[in-house]
């Protein structure tokens, strides 16, 4: 009996550290909520192709607006080509209209304008029209129609249904207030094609040879060849990065005309002379279509080649020749041999000229001596 009571007695004060460890790890436990998608003004669909003569719609849309930032208002412009379309007409979406009762209204209106390409449309609610003329005490929410617009096709070709700008408002003491929220185009094209741009390879490069590590002293290129995957020529805008904390943008450069099934290599000059010493970096370039002027993803049909990310580029302290993380006798011994030519090391060129020479040879003294700085120059 002594013995069940103990063994019952062991299991009562078990089960009472359990529940007590418990209780903490549930005080310890915070709910995180999901924070709320952004807003989003979109084409739909997002791509149309109709023959010329015909007549086509898409409808603007907006998503995701939040009860605390209701919708009272909205603007756009929208731009296209008018060698390819001509709008027709603009007919106020149903969105808007969900809020309140008879006595809210809404404001509506639409310009089109087929020589200088362009579509522009707002709308908002009303005041109630009786005493205390107060808007409506909440706005519209969650997913809906703005407007919808007709184009006629005019010609074979393609165009961008280009957001020139958008904006929505909700009301905040009772002055309007924007609401953060991203764009997305549309596209138009007859006969409709396939669009794929894909970037193929990225490469340092000191000198026209392919470097894995580099002294600041050195002036780096990147090598970017994209590659037009698609059944029309395309034009396209090309831009190099690198990573270390953060991307940083090397450079963009654009092409105006390759071919379907061609290649080209772009070259961009890479300044590394003040990057951090004895640090990696990442580099990746990705590729967009330009469409009216405008980079674009939109009509791509892969967007998964799009950007192409390289490995690692190790910038080395100055002088450290081997590469191990420090500069001592051993790399001032590497640039002897190197400049008796008993060796070939490139990391013996300190100064970036391509050889090395009795100038190296006094860097790394130099900078073994403590006299010059290995994180400079």
């Amino acid at each position: 009996m002594r013995e069940r009571r103990e063994t019952r007695q062991g299991l009562s004060l078990a089960m009472l550290a359990i529940l007590f460890l418990t209780c903490i790890a549930i005080q310890g436990v915070s709910i995180v909520k999901a924070s709320p998608a952004e807003p989003r003004v979109f084409v739909d669909p997002t791509v149309s192709t109709v023959a010329p003569v015909q007549n086509f719609n898409v409808t603007i849309k907006v998503s995701d607006i939040n009860a605390s930032r209701s919708l009272y208002s909205w603007e756009f412009k929208i731009n296209f080509n008018t060698t390819v379309l001509d709008a027709v007409t603009v007919r106020e979406g149903p969105f808007l209209k969900t809020v309140g009762d008879l006595y809210y209204g809404t404001y509506f209106r639409s310009k089109i304008n087929n020589t200088l390409g362009y579509v522009s449309a707002l709308d908002m609610l009303l005041n109630n029209p009786d005493p205390p003329y107060e808007l409506p005490p909440q706005g519209a929410v969650g997913n809906g129609t703005l407007c919808t617009i007709t184009f006629q096709a005019q010609a074979n070709g393609k165009t961008l249904l280009h957001f020139e700008y958008t904006e929505l408002y909700t009301v905040t003491a009772e002055e309007l207030d924007p609401i953060g929220h991203t764009p997305k185009d549309g596209f138009f094209e007859y006969p409709l094609r396939v669009h794929d741009i894909a970037v193929t390879s990225v490469v340092p490069r000191f000198k026209g040879t392919v470097v894995s590590a580099a002294y600041r002293t050195w002036n780096l290129s990147v090598s970017v060849t994209i590659r037009n995957q698609g059944s029309a020529t395309e034009a396209t805008s090309v831009t190099a990065y690198y990573y270390y904390l953060i991307w940083r943008k090397i450079g963009t450069q654009n092409v105006t005309s390759l071919a379907s099934g061609a290649e080209t290599t772009l070259t961009f000059n890479w300044k590394i002379a003040s990057l951090t010493a004895n640090a990696t970096y990442t580099l990746k370039a990705n590729a967009t279509l330009i469409v009216d002027g405008v980079s674009t993803l939109i009509p791509d049909s892969n967007l998964a080649n799009n950007e192409f990310v390289y490995g690692l580029v190790k910038v080395r302290l100055w002088g450290d020749v081997d590469g191990n993380g420090a500069i001592n006798i051993l790399d001032l011994k590497k640039v002897k041999l190197a400049l008796s030519l008993l060796i070939v090391e490139p990391f013996a060129d300190l100064d970036g000229d391509c050889d090395a020479d009795i100038l190296d040879l006094k860097k790394d003294k130099l900078l073994l001596s403590g006299l010059l700085d290995p994180f400079g120059p």
